[in-house]
């Protein structure tokens, strides 16, 4: 089971406040047209592949791919069926035919997908030259304080949290000039970036499902005893804390020099 099948139930707790609002947003910033064919790379549980398929109407094709099954099925569940989208349980490194998409949207998913610049040659393959390219990274220090507040409280029980590959990933393109210069060497042109201001105001139950459905959630002891200790130990600090959630949004347009991968078939 990967790491997002068993952290869906605490991602889908914040579909409506945190999920939801920002895919609008990374659809917005599309600008789909009625009649295109969008791939939705790390769809998640569909929250920006619904409000696409709509965009580009029964004329049109939304195709919504993510690793996890369980999130997958969330999507399945949570959207009222459209005749022009689909989701499917896929990895993306797997693909190697060089596809010919008028948009490829990827909201916060470009972390789990290799280095950056590999990441970036991934879904340019799934372009027609002239495509976009729509994407989503956090900004700054994403979910501060709490991030560090939690890593505090594993410490006091042992457990030093160790930077991942994906949390790298996200301090690789956490700023406007960051993102521009990877989608400029990745051969994309005519780059638009947006910021957005989130925040999120935490209670205790609401914090606790936050850490679950995070990147933090590896790093959570297995003992149920030492998890609801834990939970006991940042229920006073979660109670009232408010959090960041800005996000940097990126249109750009694939160009002839854009870089494609040759994966395995």
């Amino acid at each position: 089971m990967s790491l997002w099948d068993q952290a869906s139930s605490g991602f889908a707790y914040w579909q409506r406040e945190l999920w939801q609002p920002l895919a609008d947003q990374l659809v917005a910033q599309a600008r789909l047209k009625p009649g295109e064919h969008v791939f939705d790379a790390c769809c998640g549980t569909g929250s920006s592949a619904y409000p696409a398929a709509l965009a580009v109407g029964e004329s049109g094709r939304v195709e919504a791919v993510d690793l996890s099954k369980s999130m997958i099925d969330l999507a399945q569940e949570s959207w009222p069926p459209l005749p022009q989208l689909s989701f499917a349980v896929g990895d993306l490194t797997g693909c190697s035919a060089i596809r010919s998409y008028d948009a490829v949207l990827c909201g916060f998913g470009l972390f789990f997908l290799g280095s950056p610049n590999e990441a970036l040659a991934l879904l340019s393959a799934q372009l027609r030259n002239g495509g976009r390219l729509v994407m989503s990274s956090w900004q700054n220090r994403p979910f501060e304080p709490l991030s560090s507040i939690v890593v505090e409280a594993l410490a006091e029980q042992g457990v030093t949290v160790r930077a991942s590959p994906e949390v790298r990933n996200i301090g690789a393109m956490n700023s406007a000039a960051k993102l521009s210069e990877l989608l400029n060497v990745a051969g994309f042109g005519e780059i638009q970036l947006t910021s957005v201001r989130h925040r999120l105001e935490l209670d205790a139950d609401s914090g606790w499902q936050f850490v679950q459905g995070s990147l933090l959630s590896s790093s959570l002891p297995q003992q149920p005893a030492a998890l609801a200790k834990l939970r006991e130990r940042l229920s006073p600090e979660l109670a009232g804390l408010s959090i960041h959630a800005d996000a940097l949004i990126a249109n750009a347009t694939k160009t002839s020099a854009s870089k494609t991968h040759a994966g395995k078939g």
